[in-house]
């Protein structure tokens, strides 16, 4: 039996994660489902933790002006500080534990589909990397650009607490400036792409539309056209983790999120990632989590 996993949509999200409150009304404006932007210093005042791996339909940008914020995106574990920005892109899993009384900030939260109109396309929204599933998550900021941001986020969120989504134009004029900044300082970043880095990106794009019936390293390398051994060494130059990391990494992260949002048995969910295996599945879980899926379901049952 097959289940699909189930993505949010920002108002199932807020149904589960944020408190059914009049007064959040203020946060969360007409058509908030396709846009909204929040101090963070307001929004934890609702939000229900822990908020439990998930996926959402729409992107998430949030700037960190004071304090440190800790979420885990995908395998990996984020503290952004002052000045920084953590990047959730849509369909990517994330969690978080709960959000610290001293962090100062915004989030920005909108749909893709709210950035197509006369002032964006398809081409140009493909443009930004980081709002990819393998994008990067942690984006770092000079003190000088931290001011141009701060500017940016603060002006978006005083438009939406005042107008909503009313003057659209406005807002997107705004966000498209923000992201065209992410995009310049992710550019700085990076060297000019090469071979390699080519690679890279191919390979994480079809991991993540693949992973769950394609999960050998030969696979990747035949839908790649180039042998095992270069795509070994392409991927492990550019993120310091060869390819069969990557694939464990996601088929886990793909694992612990049926074990947090399905009823499915430990049978079914390896059964549902493509592992026809239940002692491998209990093996390869163990050795990047530290217990079994079995152990890891009983956590969550008592949390």
């Amino acid at each position: 039996m097959t289940t699909k996993i189930k993505t949010y949509d920002t108002k199932s999200f807020r149904d589960k994660f944020v408190a059914n409150e009049k007064s959040a009304d203020k946060i969360f404006k007409f058509n908030f489902e396709t846009f909204f932007c929040s101090k963070l210093e307001d929004i934890k005042k609702y939000a229900k933790f822990p908020i439990t791996p998930s996926k959402e339909n729409s992107h998430s940008l949030i700037f960190v002006s004071e304090g440190i914020y800790k979420a885990k995106i995908g395998f990996k574990d984020y503290e952004i500080k002052s000045n920084e920005i953590l990047i959730v892109p849509a369909g990517q899993i994330f969690s978080l534990d709960g959000i610290d009384k001293n962090v100062k900030g915004f989030t920005c939260h909108f749909h893709q589909d709210y950035l197509i109109g006369k002032l964006g396309n398809q081409e140009l929204i493909n443009s930004f990397d980081f709002l990819k599933i393998w994008g990067d998550c942690h984006l770092k900021s000079s003190k000088q650009k931290a001011v141009f941001l701060y500017q940016l986020f603060n002006r978006i969120q005083i438009e939406y607490t005042s107008n909503g989504i009313q003057e659209s134009e406005l807002i997107q004029s705004y966000l498209f400036a923000l992201l065209f900044e992410l995009k310049a300082n992710t550019n700085k970043k990076r060297e000019k792409p090469n071979s390699a880095s080519k690679i890279t990106q191919q390979f994480r794009e079809l991991l993540f539309l693949h992973v769950k019936e394609k999960q050998k390293v030969t696979d990747y390398a035949i839908l790649l056209n180039i042998t095992p051994n270069h795509l070994n060494k392409s991927v492990k130059e550019i993120t310091g983790k060869s390819p069969s990391i990557w694939i464990d990494e996601t088929i886990i992260n793909e694992a612990k999120y049926l074990l947090f949002q399905t009823s499915l048995t430990i049978s079914e969910i390896s059964y549902q990632i493509g592992l026809l295996d239940q002692s491998y599945f209990s093996r390869i879980f163990k050795k990047y989590e530290g217990v079994t899926p079995a152990e890891f379901k009983k956590m969550i049952d008592k949390s």
